[in-house]
């Protein structure tokens, strides 16, 4: 089976939207906020030591084979943990910044409402004083 390989030109990386980018109903859109505190460590657990092989003493390639296997494990689960470990932390720092968007947005709306009531209250009171004068000017 052949597989079909691209040119290093023609590979785009995969970009996402800019956060200013994101249209106001974003948060409905949104993922809920997940509870990962049991899901993923936030430390490595350290590895056993890995024994070394003296170059001194001859050893049979069956042996050598299974030294290499055994450090290949070992390194493979070592690797496995830290990806695990760092993808907990974005998985953590995503929520954190998710609710960060959320707290933002509401705040937004709320200074956007109080601003519309305010700008009501402006308006009735140059109202209520324009009358006021008018009032007085007739007199």
């Amino acid at each position: 089976m052949e597989t079909l390989q691209l040119p290093r030109s023609q590979i785009r990386p995969i970009t996402f939207p800019d956060v200013h980018e994101l249209s106001p109903n974003m948060m409905q859109m949104m993922a809920p906020f997940k509870n990962r505190s049991n899901d993923f460590p936030r430390f490595v657990m350290p590895m056993p030591m890995i024994p070394m092989v003296s170059n001194n003493q001859p050893t049979s390639p069956v042996a050598e084979k299974s030294d290499l296997k055994e450090r290949n494990r070992i390194a493979a689960q070592k690797w496995r943990q830290k990806k695990d470990g760092y993808l907990g932390e974005l998985e953590a720092s995503n929520d954190d910044l998710r609710e960060q968007v959320f707290n933002l947005s509401s705040q937004a709306a709320s200074l956007r409402v109080e601003n519309k009531v305010l700008e009501n209250e402006l308006m009735f009171f140059q109202q209520f004083m324009s009358r006021i004068m008018s009032v007085n000017s007739k007199q």
